[in-house]
């Protein structure tokens, strides 16, 4: 499995982070709540945008203790050997002068200085 990101935007006072995920040819993947932030969390509301110089982290927003401004990935979401699936997250944007943050994926690890345009 692979992580690619396609897009970070800052939207005024949001930024939505877009991304990929392939199965590179391993065996078909339930993604389940492996992306999210526990047990009963089938999202991926796991993932962080960490702006080192400020020494904060984003977390994905919430609209309610259950309902994260992201992706879902409940049972149904399965990527299947050669298979890409897009997915997101929409976060509270850093400063304005913060160009890059580092952004972590649950069991994927993280990627650093992703730009944000």
């Amino acid at each position: 499995m692979t992580v690619a990101i396609t897009q970070l935007q800052r939207e005024g006072r949001m930024t939505t982070l877009n991304f990929t995920i392939t199965n590179e040819g391993g065996p078909s993947w339930r993604v389940g709540n492996d992306l999210g932030e526990g047990a009963t969390d089938y999202t991926v509301g796991g993932l962080s945008l960490v702006d080192a110089g400020n020494a904060k982290r984003y977390r994905p927003g919430r609209t309610g203790r259950f309902t994260c401004l992201c992706s879902t990935t409940s049972g149904s979401v399965v990527i299947e050997e050669g298979e890409s699936l897009p997915f997101y997250a929409t976060f509270a944007a850093p400063p304005p002068d913060v160009t890059k943050v580092h952004v972590e994926v649950p069991n994927f690890g993280i990627m650093s200085d992703v730009p944000i345009t």
